[in-house]
């Protein structure tokens, strides 16, 4: 017997990994565009852009790899939970937010003007993250 999951209602796991696929690279533009936006005069614009492209990539395949297993016919039990968790801190914007306050601290990521990224700021990517991942999920 499965558990009731939010994922339940698709028709099967290939619906459920392949949903949203066609809109990616346009949120993925806006997701890199607020990382701009927060990092602005505090990070080099285009290092920061390079190092948030290979994170979108591992995003992307992080992404499909947890809505994937979060479906009931593909798994079930603690790899269902883990799936599902991991999925909601990758939406939420939580390893976003810890890359880009990491790259802050490595001086090769530092623009001209030295004024520092706080972890506040780089929270903001928290609510931005948040928003775009329920607009790209709807």
């Amino acid at each position: 017997m499965t558990s009731l999951t939010p994922f339940l209602f698709l028709a099967c796991p290939a619906c459920t990994f392949e949903r949203v696929m066609p809109g990616w690279l346009v949120f993925a533009s806006l997701r890199l565009l607020v990382v701009l936006c927060i990092s602005w005069r505090r990070l080099d614009p285009v290092r920061t852009l390079g190092a948030f492209v290979a994170f979108e990539v591992a995003y992307y395949y992080a992404w499909r790899l947890a809505v994937w297993y979060v479906h009931p016919a593909v798994s079930e039990g603690f790899v269902e939970w883990f799936a599902l968790a991991s999925l909601l801190i990758l939406s939420a914007g939580i390893p976003a937010a810890l890359f880009l306050f990491a790259l802050s601290k490595l001086s090769y990521f530092r623009g001209t003007q030295s004024i520092p990224l706080t972890p506040r700021r780089a929270a903001f990517l928290l609510p931005a993250m948040l928003i775009l991942s329920v607009l790209q999920g709807t």
